[in-house]
């Protein structure tokens, strides 16, 4: 089980670059940490975002029709997100076909964009599906971002206007966050004030840069 700030773990770069997966459950503010991260000089990157993208990209375009039918393409040509969430969200099986498109589309562009950074970079990857994916080996760190349920899904209301069983359902596409809890490294509050987790973020910030190892990688 990983530790929870302000104890902080060891960090080990294990190469010329650190390497930071953030995940957390929905409404616990990863995008908030991601911008803290990204203010303390870190290289972030959004899974969502970069999904986004991958969508409406041509490569995928012809696997998107045949899973998902022709009302996927708006009137401008563009790929609509919300039909495709309609199609697959109640259904397993399509969800995983869609998953099997576009995850490795976004894999390569993460991979692509995180290879042209240089020595001494912190990379962030705010991933929401980190541990249900497998992925948390590929980090030098993991980090969960954690809130309380009845705050998260407060939150949640306020930003998306989800009912409460919206927000279950939603949630039960995730693993528990308790087990996010035990599978990362570095577990972080955030049920305070804004302040708080911006500190943490910049605390932790430091002492990565402060792990910095005084030799040069192959």
């Amino acid at each position: 089980m990983g530790v929870r700030y302000p104890q902080l773990p060891p960090f080990v770069w294990q190469t010329n670059r650190f390497w930071i997966g953030l995940s957390g459950a929905i409404g616990s503010g990863k995008s908030a940490a991601r911008q803290d991260f990204q203010a303390n000089g870190c290289f972030v990157l959004d899974a969502d975002q970069i999904a986004h993208q991958v969508l409406n990209s041509s490569a995928l375009r012809p696997g998107l029709l045949e899973l998902c039918g022709p009302a996927i393409v708006a009137d401008d040509h563009s790929i609509r997100r919300d039909v495709i969430a309609a199609s697959v969200f109640s259904d397993p099986a399509k969800l995983a076909r869609l998953n099997q498109l576009v995850h490795p589309a976004v894999q390569k562009q993460v991979a692509s964009r995180w290879s042209l950074q240089p020595a001494g970079t912190i990379g962030v990857y705010d991933v929401p599906l980190l541990f249900e994916n497998g992925m948390q080996d590929q980090f030098d760190l993991t980090v969960v971002i954690h809130a309380a349920r009845s705050l998260r899904m407060g939150r949640v209301q306020a930003r998306s206007g989800w009912s409460e069983s919206e927000f279950e359902a939603r949630e039960r596409r995730q693993i528990p966050i308790e087990q996010k809890i035990v599978l990362a490294d570095l577990v972080i509050d955030n049920e305070a004030a804004r302040s708080d987790l911006q500190l943490a973020i910049q605390t932790v910030c430091k002492c990565i840069r402060a792990a910095t190892p005084r030799i040069t990688f192959s």
